[in-house]
């Protein structure tokens, strides 16, 4: 015996035992009553055991039938549940975004974000995932992340990638630097001092394939720390300088005891992209997302002010 039970056995038996009779069963369940007890006799031949049996005119759980009826609740209580949230996600009035941003694990751009996102949609959730950080693109073939902040482009024909906003990488030194009163640095400069930057390795090291080997340079002294918060912790006390983007540390920067100096005359500056499978339509919930994420976005300055 196996494989007997399906949802609708679940209701029926769940129907019959709450009123105790076929009939009013029946009425609820919207078919004939001869219907009813043909399910309920086929049912009984199936497990081996009566469900019910009769008193008068009331029909009452037999101890297979009570195990049954209990389950039922369980059960039914639980497609119910599923039924509701899968309806609220076809009608985009509930779900969940699984966000994560590339080569970066701070997130203090998203609190002022957030709080845009519950007025209009309460019943979303928005749901980081630092995990997929060195490689989102694998994370969203995977299905395992639906948006990714990215700053390097993909022609993956499987994604599709919209242009957020442009965003300046710059040094950052403590306050009593001897760079803090600059107006920018050279690639020499920063080649020179010591430097904590956020990657694997120098091969993944942007400021490093963008501006100093284009130079012919490498740095002289190099930590690597997956970390922005440690980066910005040994930057305060001292230690070396590090290259960063500037939306990224903004909150950092507020507090006024590092600075941020630009890297050559003109400016060192990467787009960001929104990425998400080109499979998957965006929900009024991720749209909302990334208009606010543009919206709350620097305006980088790409000409130096004269002095």
């Amino acid at each position: 015996m196996g494989g007997f039970l399906e949802s609708h056995h679940l209701r029926l038996i769940a129907e019959v035992a709450r009123h105790e009779s076929v009939t009013r069963a029946a009425d609820r369940l919207n078919v004939t009553q001869s219907a009813v007890s043909h399910q309920l006799r086929e049912l009984e031949n199936k497990v081996g055991t009566p469900i019910f049996v009769r008193s008068g005119k009331r029909m009452l759980l037999t101890p297979a039938g009570r195990v049954i009826a209990d389950a039922a609740d369980d059960v039914l209580g639980a497609i119910g549940r599923v039924e509701a949230q899968v309806a609220q996600l076809a009608r985009h009035a509930a779900g969940e975004l699984r966000v994560c941003t590339h080569c970066y694990t701070g997130y203090s751009w998203l609190p002022s974000l957030v709080e845009g996102l519950r007025r209009r949609y309460p019943s979303f959730s928005l749901q980081i995932a630092p995990e997929y950080t060195l490689d989102p693109i694998t994370a969203l073939l995977d299905a395992k992340l639906d948006l990714a902040i990215m700053n390097d482009e993909s022609d993956d024909p499987r994604l599709r990638q919209r242009e957020l906003f442009d965003d300046e990488h710059v040094a950052v030194v403590p306050a009593s630097h001897r760079w803090a009163s600059l107006p920018y640095v050279s690639p020499e400069e920063i080649a020179s001092e010591p430097l904590y930057l956020y990657s694997r390795s120098i091969e993944n090291s942007f400021i490093v394939r963008k501006v100093l080997k284009p130079a012919g340079l490498e740095p002289a002294h190099v930590t690597y720390l997956q970390l922005p918060e440690g980066i910005i912790e040994m930057v305060k006390a001292g230690m070396g300088a590090t290259v960063l983007p500037k939306w990224s540390i903004t909150n950092s920067l507020a507090a006024k005891d590092i600075k941020a100096i630009r890297i050559t005359r003109s400016g060192v500056f990467r787009k960001w992209y929104a990425v998400t499978l080109a499979a998957a339509p965006p929900t009024p919930f991720m749209e909302e997302f990334i208009r606010l994420l543009i919206k709350q976005a620097p305006a980088p300055k790409r000409s130096l002010r004269s002095a």
